[in-house]
């Protein structure tokens, strides 16, 4: 009885420990998305601009590998994913595997309307294994830059606030992130969102041809098509896979020039933080 006993006390101290140790994980996790630097208000307020050079540098060397073929050993590739049709500019990402269960809410800033492509940088390590760092789309205006004399520290990433987040990551003191369960992003219009959420009930299982789709890790890009859309739902492998992830404007001089999806592969961009 008294060897019970012992037992008993031992697996609550144990199970007392875990709970401190998950706790403790959770309190962490929490104080690392926090952005603790001094005026982090005024800097939200005035754009929350970030930049990350190693982020274009490796866009330009895909670009580079793409038109010739001397460079197509550089173990980064740009690949076009399809095209998206924005009636009004309002675009949803997230995990594609929920759109017809969860609230997403589009950016609260819009994209140019229209049809936009939408690319992928595709880097490969040292054993050949190819991860999604980057989907990107840019806007008309863009071609208008001469990219190749634009200095890499000269572009700009700004967050894309999902409506009524602003003041929330304001007054929390983090950035807008998305989160990702099945291991895939989905890009979406707002009414494309709408129509699909129509014809699905939320506490149905996800509709089969999705389901497929974010079962296999091959290709590490689908297109899955639903009658009743404008455009067809594509897909991507999230970088490693399940985690949270940031959207970007992309920014020159101030001006938005086209939207990115940063899958945390390369590295993080920098806050540029207000000069004092």
């Amino acid at each position: 009885m008294k060897a019970f006993d012992l037992f008993n006390i031992l697996a609550i101290v144990i199970a007392f420990f875990l709970l401190l140790v998950l706790l403790f994980f959770i309190w962490q996790m929490l104080r690392s998305r926090q952005q603790t630097f001094p005026g982090f208000e005024e800097w939200m307020i005035l754009g929350s601009v970030h930049r990350f050079p190693e982020l274009f540098e490796m866009f330009a060397l895909a670009e580079m590998s793409q038109a010739s073929t001397g460079s197509s050993e550089l173990p980064v590739r740009l690949e076009t994913l399809g095209q998206i049709e924005l009636a009004s500019g309002y675009l949803v990402v997230g995990d594609p595997f929920y759109f017809h269960s969860n609230d997403f809410e589009p950016f609260d800033e819009t994209l140019p309307a229209g049809k936009h492509t939408i690319e992928a940088l595709i880097v490969s390590d040292k054993n050949q294994v190819s991860r999604v760092a980057a989907l990107r789309i840019m806007f008309p205006k863009s071609r208008e830059v001469d990219h190749k004399n634009v200095p890499l520290e000269s572009w700009e990433l700004r967050p894309a606030f999902p409506a009524d987040s602003r003041f929330r990551c304001l007054e929390q003191r983090y950035l807008p992130a998305f989160g990702v369960q099945s291991g895939y992003a989905g890009l979406i219009s707002k009414e494309d969102l709408l129509a699909f959420k129509n014809c699905y009930q939320s506490d149905a299982p996800a509709p089969v041809d999705l389901t497929q789709a974010v079962g296999s890790d091959v290709p590490l890009h689908k297109k899955v098509s639903f009658s009743n859309l404008q455009s067809q739902i594509i897909l991507t492998k999230a970088g490693a896979g399940v985690g949270s992830y940031r959207s970007y404007f992309i920014s020159l001089k101030g001006e938005h020039l086209g939207f990115l999806v940063d899958f945390a592969v390369i590295g993080q961009p920098e806050p540029v933080e207000l000069d004092r």
